[in-house]
């Protein structure tokens, strides 16, 4: 089932700030860790859960990158639903729809394919990281790949980040970039590497905000005349 779908099968909870929360503070959460070990993410003030558990039951990843849940991370969010971890438009309390709460009494055997192949791509995908990285082949060298690779093993983080993978030392470089009002921000991302070619071979992906005079040193970051 979609994330998106599952919201809105709880009454009166408020989608946008819900979903903000369940993507955009997991990743904010994320992109503070600099290591890739499993941590105790903070959902709510008070309400932990376990990071490897939230993605693999939260955060899968569906047709057209839509965010998918299993079964039982639908128990996980009508949990949260029933504790007030979600702002909701009215206070008295309703049951989630019917879909929701059949959807989380499925096994793994009877969800939906499309859900099943969300999973085991999750798995597929965890599995071809977790290989050492002097076995894997420069083939393979794509930015999704790399860039997962790298989040990974080492974490999120600003700067420049080495891993040698495949034999070659590879670079990875994370870039902040704010809009103009400062009320949001993205990342610039570029990773490198030198072929047996002595090429330098680069593969990025740039920042919307990237030519905003907040990202421009010659400019004083957008704050006026210093």
């Amino acid at each position: 089932m979609k994330l998106t779908n599952a919201l809105r099968a709880m009454p009166d909870v408020k989608f946008r700030v819900a979903k903000s929360q369940l993507i955009d503070d997991y990743y904010e959460a994320l992109i503070q860790r600099t290591d890739d070990e499993p941590f105790m993410f903070e959902l709510a003030p008070g309400v932990f859960v376990d990071s490897k558990e939230y993605e693999e039951n939260i955060l899968l990843e569906g047709a057209f990158r839509s965010k998918v849940i299993t079964p039982k991370g639908a128990q996980m969010l009508m949990a949260w639903y029933d504790n007030d971890v979600f702002e909701r438009k009215v206070k008295k309390k309703k049951q989630p729809d019917e879909s929701l709460v059949e959807y989380s009494r499925l096994t793994y055997e009877q969800a939906d394919p499309k859900d099943k192949h969300a999973y085991d791509a999750y798995q597929e995908k965890l599995a071809k990281k977790n290989r050492p990285l002097d076995q894997i082949d420069r083939s393979e060298f794509t930015f999704e790949f790399l860039n997962e690779l790298f989040i990974h093993r080492i974490g999120f983080g600003m700067g420049s980040r080495q891993l040698t993978i495949a034999g070659i030392e590879v670079t990875k470089t994370v870039t902040k970039h704010k809009s103009n009002s400062g009320k949001s921000e993205d990342y610039a991302v570029e990773i490198s590497w030198t072929d047996d070619n002595n090429e330098v071979m680069t593969l990025s992906r740039g920042s919307k905000h990237a030519g905003n005079r907040r990202s421009d040193p010659d400019r004083n970051w957008g704050l006026g005349r210093s």
